[in-house]
Order: structure tokens, then sequence, then C-alpha cells
């Protein structure tokens, strides 16, 4: 049962700690944009309300449209131009600035609190529902 704790601990840390350095390696590219490039003005297509994930819209930016796009105002209006969005030059995509630095922090506290599984004594450790 021992061995069993220890594989899944260890699953549940890497898995956490891979999901942590992934968002903030995106957040750190998207800030550097942001803070490097001025934003860009896009046509408003389309917009997809959604309750358990996040909101997407469809833009159109020189000519060429670009789907399902996440943002995280609700000043966004269908049929209007907006300038709260930025353009990625090598990944050729659109994204709006929103709260990967929070997604970042939260997965760090879930990693950190992670460790607590090893408190879990063996005998009370069982993967059966």
């Amino acid at each position: 049962m021992n061995k069993i704790k220890y594989i899944t601990c260890v699953s549940v840390h890497c898995l956490l700690l891979w999901l942590g350095m992934s968002y903030y390696q995106q957040y750190r590219e998207k800030d550097l944009i942001v803070k490097t490039t001025s934003p860009i003005e896009v046509y408003i297509l389309d917009i997809h309300y959604r309750a358990k994930s996040p909101n997407t819209c469809d833009v159109i930016y020189k000519g060429r449209e670009y789907k399902n796009i996440i943002f995280y105002s609700n000043k966004i209006i269908k049929s209007t131009f907006n300038n709260n969005f930025y353009y990625h030059k090598d990944k050729d995509w659109i994204f709006c600035k929103g709260n990967e630095q929070v997604l970042a922090i939260v997965d760090f506290i879930l990693f950190g609190l992670s460790f607590l599984l090893w408190f879990i004594p063996v005998e009370r450790f069982s993967l059966n529902w």
C-alpha cells in the first residue's frame, strides 16, 4: 500500500508542477507581448457566452477571421470594433489580456497543498471510491 501512496503523491506533484510551469510560461509570453506591442483593433463578429468554460469570440483582423478567442471583459459588444486584443506575430494568434497570472498562482498554491497528501496515514490511504 505504501508503494501506491508514493506513486500517487509523486504523480500529483509532477502534474501540478507541470501545469503551474506551463501557465507561468504562457503568462510571461503574453505579458512580454503586451509590454512590447500596442493593442490591435479587431472587429467582433460573434460572441459565445458559456457557463462553465471561458467566454470566446470570433474576430476579424486585417481581413482574416480568428475563431474562439478567449476574452475576460464584459465590455465586448458584437458587431463593433474593439482594441483590447493583442497579436502574436510568430504564432499568428490573437489574445485578450486576461488572468493567466491568477491561474499560475492558484496552481502553485494547489501544488503546495498537495504536499499534505504525505500526511495521510498509509492505512487510510486508498484509491477505492
